[in-house]
Protein backbone atom coordinates (compact mmCIF):
# COMPACT_ATOMS: atom_id res chain seq x y z
CA UNK A 1 0.00 0.00 0.00
CA UNK A 2 1.42 3.39 -0.94
CA UNK A 3 1.91 6.28 1.45
CA UNK A 4 -0.97 8.35 0.06
CA UNK A 5 -3.48 5.56 0.66
CA UNK A 6 -2.26 5.11 4.23
CA UNK A 7 -2.71 8.83 4.92
CA UNK A 8 -6.17 8.68 3.33
CA UNK A 9 -7.28 5.79 5.55
CA UNK A 10 -5.95 7.54 8.66
CA UNK A 11 -7.89 10.68 7.76
CA UNK A 12 -11.11 8.74 7.25
CA UNK A 13 -10.64 6.97 10.59
CA UNK A 14 -9.95 10.18 12.49
CA UNK A 15 -12.93 11.89 10.88
CA UNK A 16 -15.22 9.06 11.88
CA UNK A 17 -14.21 8.97 15.54
CA UNK A 18 -14.48 12.76 15.80
CA UNK A 19 -18.19 12.67 14.98
CA UNK A 20 -20.56 11.65 17.80
CA UNK A 21 -21.86 8.12 17.45
CA UNK A 22 -25.02 7.86 15.40
CA UNK A 23 -24.41 10.94 13.25
CA UNK A 24 -21.78 9.84 10.73
CA UNK A 25 -24.37 8.10 8.55
CA UNK A 26 -26.83 11.00 8.22
CA UNK A 27 -28.11 11.33 4.67
CA UNK A 28 -28.60 14.75 3.12
CA UNK A 29 -30.80 16.64 2.93
CA UNK A 30 -31.90 16.16 6.54
CA UNK A 31 -35.62 16.88 7.01
CA UNK A 32 -35.99 19.38 9.86
CA UNK A 33 -38.75 20.84 11.99
CA UNK A 34 -37.64 24.14 13.55
CA UNK A 35 -39.65 25.01 16.69
CA UNK A 36 -38.96 28.60 17.77
CA UNK A 37 -40.05 31.38 20.13
CA UNK A 38 -39.17 33.98 17.51
CA UNK A 39 -39.14 37.46 18.99
CA UNK A 40 -37.67 36.80 22.40
CA UNK A 41 -34.06 36.79 21.19
CA UNK A 42 -32.24 37.53 17.95
CA UNK A 43 -30.49 34.14 17.88
CA UNK A 44 -33.71 32.49 16.61
CA UNK A 45 -33.56 34.63 13.47
CA UNK A 46 -29.89 33.90 12.86
CA UNK A 47 -30.52 30.19 13.47
CA UNK A 48 -33.25 30.34 10.82
CA UNK A 49 -30.81 31.91 8.37
CA UNK A 50 -28.38 29.09 9.11
CA UNK A 51 -31.08 26.60 8.13
CA UNK A 52 -31.64 28.47 4.87
CA UNK A 53 -27.90 28.35 4.20
CA UNK A 54 -27.85 24.61 4.86
CA UNK A 55 -30.73 24.28 2.38
CA UNK A 56 -28.60 26.10 -0.21
CA UNK A 57 -25.82 23.63 0.53
CA UNK A 58 -28.17 20.68 -0.05
CA UNK A 59 -27.91 19.54 3.57
CA UNK A 60 -31.31 20.61 4.93
CA UNK A 61 -34.96 20.29 3.94
CA UNK A 62 -36.92 22.63 6.19
CA UNK A 63 -40.29 20.96 6.65
CA UNK A 64 -41.85 23.60 8.87
CA UNK A 65 -41.16 26.52 11.18
CA UNK A 66 -43.32 25.92 14.25
CA UNK A 67 -43.93 28.74 16.74
CA UNK A 68 -44.17 28.16 20.47
CA UNK A 69 -44.48 31.84 21.45
CA UNK A 70 -48.16 32.72 21.88
CA UNK A 71 -48.11 35.94 19.88
CA UNK A 72 -49.22 36.21 16.21
CA UNK A 73 -46.42 38.70 15.52
CA UNK A 74 -43.94 35.85 16.06
CA UNK A 75 -45.06 34.23 12.80
CA UNK A 76 -45.18 37.58 11.00
CA UNK A 77 -41.63 38.43 12.07
CA UNK A 78 -40.39 35.02 10.91
CA UNK A 79 -42.01 35.63 7.54
CA UNK A 80 -40.38 39.07 7.35
CA UNK A 81 -36.95 37.49 7.88
CA UNK A 82 -37.69 34.79 5.31
CA UNK A 83 -39.25 37.12 2.73
CA UNK A 84 -36.21 39.38 2.83
CA UNK A 85 -34.18 36.66 1.14
CA UNK A 86 -36.95 35.23 -1.02
CA UNK A 87 -37.89 32.29 1.19
CA UNK A 88 -41.38 31.06 2.06
CA UNK A 89 -41.23 28.12 4.50
CA UNK A 90 -44.30 26.39 5.88
CA UNK A 91 -45.48 27.84 9.21
CA UNK A 92 -47.55 26.61 12.10
CA UNK A 93 -48.20 28.05 15.55
CA UNK A 94 -49.57 27.23 18.94
CA UNK A 95 -53.31 27.84 19.17
CA UNK A 96 -53.85 31.49 20.22
CA UNK A 97 -54.43 31.91 23.93
CA UNK A 98 -53.15 28.46 24.87
CA UNK A 99 -49.45 29.14 25.34
CA UNK A 100 -46.93 31.30 27.13
CA UNK A 101 -44.93 34.45 26.37
CA UNK A 102 -47.74 36.51 24.88
CA UNK A 103 -45.78 39.76 24.98
CA UNK A 104 -44.10 41.43 22.00
CA UNK A 105 -40.64 40.26 22.99
CA UNK A 106 -37.71 42.53 22.25
CA UNK A 107 -38.47 43.50 18.67
CA UNK A 108 -41.76 42.09 17.32
CA UNK A 109 -43.75 45.31 17.43
CA UNK A 110 -40.92 47.39 15.96
CA UNK A 111 -40.40 44.93 13.12
CA UNK A 112 -44.02 44.14 12.29
CA UNK A 113 -45.46 47.64 12.64
CA UNK A 114 -42.73 49.71 10.98
CA UNK A 115 -44.25 51.78 8.15
CA UNK A 116 -43.21 53.59 5.02
CA UNK A 117 -44.19 57.28 4.62
CA UNK A 118 -47.35 56.14 2.76
CA UNK A 119 -48.30 53.94 5.78
CA UNK A 120 -47.57 50.70 3.93
CA UNK A 121 -45.53 48.03 5.77
CA UNK A 122 -41.83 48.81 5.68
CA UNK A 123 -40.85 45.14 5.59
CA UNK A 124 -42.09 42.78 2.90
CA UNK A 125 -44.05 39.78 4.12
CA UNK A 126 -46.33 37.17 2.56
CA UNK A 127 -48.74 36.91 5.50
CA UNK A 128 -50.75 39.50 7.33
CA UNK A 129 -51.45 40.00 11.00
CA UNK A 130 -53.21 38.40 12.69
CA UNK A 131 -51.19 35.50 11.36
CA UNK A 132 -53.52 32.75 10.25
CA UNK A 133 -50.96 29.96 10.65
CA UNK A 134 -52.16 26.35 11.02
CA UNK A 135 -52.34 25.01 14.57
CA UNK A 136 -49.09 23.29 15.52
CA UNK A 137 -50.17 19.83 16.67
CA UNK A 138 -52.32 18.91 13.67
CA UNK A 139 -49.79 20.43 11.27
CA UNK A 140 -46.83 18.63 12.83
CA UNK A 141 -48.72 15.33 13.02
CA UNK A 142 -49.43 15.55 9.29
CA UNK A 143 -45.81 16.40 8.49
CA UNK A 144 -44.52 13.48 10.56
CA UNK A 145 -47.09 11.04 9.17
CA UNK A 146 -45.92 11.87 5.63
CA UNK A 147 -42.20 11.62 6.48
CA UNK A 148 -39.87 8.66 6.20
CA UNK A 149 -39.33 6.60 9.34
CA UNK A 150 -36.50 7.64 11.67
CA UNK A 151 -35.62 10.56 9.42
CA UNK A 152 -36.84 13.87 10.86
CA UNK A 153 -34.71 15.99 13.20
CA UNK A 154 -36.71 18.18 15.58
CA UNK A 155 -34.87 21.38 16.55
CA UNK A 156 -36.43 23.04 19.59
CA UNK A 157 -35.04 26.48 20.42
CA UNK A 158 -37.82 27.94 22.53
CA UNK A 159 -40.42 26.63 24.93
CA UNK A 160 -41.39 22.96 24.93
CA UNK A 161 -45.10 23.74 24.55
CA UNK A 162 -45.48 22.43 21.00
CA UNK A 163 -43.29 19.43 21.73
CA UNK A 164 -45.26 18.42 24.82
CA UNK A 165 -48.61 18.96 23.09
CA UNK A 166 -47.46 16.87 20.13
CA UNK A 167 -46.32 14.03 22.38
CA UNK A 168 -49.66 14.14 24.24
CA UNK A 169 -51.77 14.10 21.05
CA UNK A 170 -54.24 11.30 20.41
CA UNK A 171 -54.77 9.17 17.32
CA UNK A 172 -56.88 10.99 14.73
CA UNK A 173 -57.76 11.05 11.03
CA UNK A 174 -54.15 11.98 10.25
CA UNK A 175 -52.61 8.94 11.93
CA UNK A 176 -53.79 6.03 14.01
CA UNK A 177 -50.69 6.50 16.16
CA UNK A 178 -50.56 8.55 19.33
CA UNK A 179 -48.23 11.55 19.33
CA UNK A 180 -45.58 9.67 21.25
CA UNK A 181 -45.81 6.66 18.92
CA UNK A 182 -45.70 8.85 15.83
CA UNK A 183 -42.72 10.77 17.20
CA UNK A 184 -40.88 7.54 18.00
CA UNK A 185 -41.47 6.22 14.50
CA UNK A 186 -40.60 9.33 12.50
CA UNK A 187 -38.14 11.45 14.51
CA UNK A 188 -34.47 10.53 14.69
CA UNK A 189 -33.55 12.86 17.55
CA UNK A 190 -34.20 16.26 19.12
CA UNK A 191 -31.62 19.04 19.22
CA UNK A 192 -32.78 21.39 21.97
CA UNK A 193 -31.60 24.64 23.51
CA UNK A 194 -32.56 24.26 27.16
CA UNK A 195 -31.22 24.07 30.69
CA UNK A 196 -28.07 24.87 32.60
CA UNK A 197 -25.30 22.25 32.55
CA UNK A 198 -22.51 24.29 34.07
CA UNK A 199 -20.26 22.29 36.46
CA UNK A 200 -21.72 24.10 39.48
CA UNK A 201 -25.28 23.30 38.44
CA UNK A 202 -24.51 19.66 37.76
CA UNK A 203 -23.10 19.34 41.28
CA UNK A 204 -25.98 21.14 42.94
CA UNK A 205 -29.17 21.53 40.85
CA UNK A 206 -30.72 23.66 43.60
CA UNK A 207 -28.25 26.39 42.67
CA UNK A 208 -28.74 26.03 38.92
CA UNK A 209 -30.05 28.97 36.97
CA UNK A 210 -33.66 28.96 35.86
CA UNK A 211 -32.92 28.91 32.14
CA UNK A 212 -35.50 30.95 30.21
CA UNK A 213 -36.77 28.29 27.79
CA UNK A 214 -37.40 25.79 30.58
CA UNK A 215 -38.61 28.20 33.25
CA UNK A 216 -41.17 29.95 31.02
CA UNK A 217 -43.09 26.70 30.47
CA UNK A 218 -41.61 24.35 33.03
CA UNK A 219 -44.57 21.99 32.94
CA UNK A 220 -44.20 21.33 29.21
CA UNK A 221 -40.43 21.05 29.48
CA UNK A 222 -40.70 18.48 32.26
CA UNK A 223 -43.23 16.48 30.27
CA UNK A 224 -41.10 16.53 27.12
CA UNK A 225 -37.95 15.48 28.97
CA UNK A 226 -39.80 12.62 30.61
CA UNK A 227 -41.77 11.37 27.61
CA UNK A 228 -39.70 12.04 24.50
CA UNK A 229 -39.02 8.56 23.06
CA UNK A 230 -35.94 9.52 21.01
CA UNK A 231 -32.53 10.92 21.97
CA UNK A 232 -32.33 14.56 23.03
CA UNK A 233 -29.14 16.62 22.74
CA UNK A 234 -29.05 19.74 24.91
CA UNK A 235 -27.26 22.98 24.18
CA UNK A 236 -27.26 24.49 27.66
CA UNK A 237 -27.24 28.17 28.56
CA UNK A 238 -23.59 28.00 29.54
CA UNK A 239 -22.58 26.66 26.10
CA UNK A 240 -24.25 29.27 23.91
CA UNK A 241 -23.36 32.14 26.23
CA UNK A 242 -19.66 31.26 25.96
CA UNK A 243 -19.69 31.79 22.17
CA UNK A 244 -20.91 35.17 20.98
CA UNK A 245 -22.06 36.45 17.61
CA UNK A 246 -20.30 39.78 16.98
CA UNK A 247 -22.23 43.00 16.57
CA UNK A 248 -19.54 44.02 14.07
CA UNK A 249 -20.85 41.29 11.76
CA UNK A 250 -24.34 42.78 11.92
CA UNK A 251 -22.94 46.20 10.99
CA UNK A 252 -20.81 44.91 8.13
CA UNK A 253 -23.07 42.30 6.49
CA UNK A 254 -26.66 43.22 7.40
CA UNK A 255 -27.05 46.85 6.38
CA UNK A 256 -29.31 49.24 8.26
CA UNK A 257 -32.87 48.58 7.11
CA UNK A 258 -32.39 44.82 6.96
CA UNK A 259 -34.80 43.11 9.41
CA UNK A 260 -31.93 41.20 11.02
CA UNK A 261 -30.13 44.50 11.65
CA UNK A 262 -33.24 46.10 13.08
CA UNK A 263 -34.06 43.15 15.34
CA UNK A 264 -30.49 42.80 16.61
CA UNK A 265 -30.17 46.52 17.23
CA UNK A 266 -33.56 46.87 18.94
CA UNK A 267 -33.01 43.78 21.05
CA UNK A 268 -29.59 44.95 22.23
CA UNK A 269 -30.75 48.48 23.03
CA UNK A 270 -33.79 47.34 25.00
CA UNK A 271 -32.12 44.56 26.93
CA UNK A 272 -28.82 46.25 27.74
CA UNK A 273 -29.88 49.93 27.50
CA UNK A 274 -26.65 50.77 25.68
CA UNK A 275 -25.86 51.95 22.20
CA UNK A 276 -26.66 48.50 20.87
CA UNK A 277 -23.02 47.52 20.42
CA UNK A 278 -23.43 44.14 22.05
CA UNK A 279 -22.23 40.68 21.02
CA UNK A 280 -25.18 38.30 21.36
CA UNK A 281 -24.94 34.70 22.58
CA UNK A 282 -25.27 31.87 20.04
CA UNK A 283 -27.75 29.77 22.04
CA UNK A 284 -30.09 28.62 19.25
CA UNK A 285 -27.43 28.73 16.55
CA UNK A 286 -25.42 25.99 18.27
CA UNK A 287 -28.46 23.69 18.25
CA UNK A 288 -28.67 24.10 14.48
CA UNK A 289 -24.92 23.70 13.93
CA UNK A 290 -24.93 20.40 15.83
CA UNK A 291 -27.46 18.81 13.47
CA UNK A 292 -25.44 19.38 10.30
CA UNK A 293 -21.86 19.60 11.57
CA UNK A 294 -21.71 17.60 14.81
CA UNK A 295 -17.94 17.40 14.62
CA UNK A 296 -17.84 20.86 16.20
CA UNK A 297 -19.55 19.61 19.37
CA UNK A 298 -18.44 17.19 22.07
CA UNK A 299 -21.16 15.41 23.99
CA UNK A 300 -21.46 14.34 27.61
CA UNK A 301 -21.97 10.83 28.84
CA UNK A 302 -25.56 9.56 28.44
CA UNK A 303 -28.08 10.24 31.15
CA UNK A 304 -31.48 11.68 31.93
CA UNK A 305 -32.47 15.32 32.11
CA UNK A 306 -35.44 16.01 34.37
CA UNK A 307 -37.14 18.95 35.99
CA UNK A 308 -35.62 19.60 39.42
CA UNK A 309 -38.30 22.03 40.57
CA UNK A 310 -41.35 23.85 39.25
CA UNK A 311 -39.36 27.04 38.82
CA UNK A 312 -37.49 25.54 35.88
CA UNK A 313 -34.22 24.25 37.27
CA UNK A 314 -33.12 20.96 35.78
CA UNK A 315 -30.92 18.10 36.87
CA UNK A 316 -28.87 15.57 34.94
CA UNK A 317 -28.59 11.99 36.15
CA UNK A 318 -25.91 9.90 34.39
CA UNK A 319 -27.17 6.58 33.05
CA UNK A 320 -25.68 4.29 30.45
CA UNK A 321 -29.16 3.72 29.03
CA UNK A 322 -30.12 7.40 29.10
CA UNK A 323 -31.43 9.10 25.97
CA UNK A 324 -30.06 12.51 26.90
CA UNK A 325 -26.66 14.16 26.40
CA UNK A 326 -25.56 17.77 26.73
CA UNK A 327 -22.92 19.82 24.91
CA UNK A 328 -19.63 19.87 26.78
CA UNK A 329 -17.84 23.15 27.25
CA UNK A 330 -14.85 23.46 24.95
CA UNK A 331 -11.46 25.25 24.84
CA UNK A 332 -11.35 28.86 23.67
CA UNK A 333 -9.59 27.85 20.44
CA UNK A 334 -12.57 25.67 19.47
CA UNK A 335 -15.01 28.41 20.42
CA UNK A 336 -13.42 30.66 17.83
CA UNK A 337 -13.84 27.94 15.18
CA UNK A 338 -17.54 27.62 16.04
CA UNK A 339 -18.02 31.39 16.04
CA UNK A 340 -16.39 31.71 12.62
CA UNK A 341 -18.47 28.90 11.19
CA UNK A 342 -21.72 30.33 12.53
CA UNK A 343 -20.88 33.75 11.09
CA UNK A 344 -20.28 32.17 7.71
CA UNK A 345 -23.52 30.17 7.83
CA UNK A 346 -25.72 33.11 8.82
CA UNK A 347 -24.64 35.07 5.74
CA UNK A 348 -27.54 34.28 3.43
CA UNK A 349 -28.05 36.68 0.55
CA UNK A 350 -31.11 37.54 -1.53
CA UNK A 351 -31.89 35.01 -4.21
Amino acid sequence: MDFKKIISYIFIYLSAIAIPAGFAQDKYPIPVIFDTDMGNDIDDALALYMLFKYEDMGKCRLLCVAHNKDNPKSVVATDIFASRIGRSPKYCAIAPGTGVSRNDGWYLRELCEKKNPDASPFYKRSIKEPANAPESVSCLRKILAESDDNAVVYISVGFSTNLANLLKSKPDEISELSGRELFAKKVKYVSIMAGDFSPESLKNPAKAMKEFNVATDAESAGYAFENCPVPMYFSGFEFGSSITYPRSEIDSFFEEGHPIYEAYDTCSRKLYRRDGKFDWATFDMTSVLFVFEPEYIKLSEPGKVSLFDKEGRIKFTPSKDGLHKYFLQIPDSNKEKIRSRIIELARVVNE
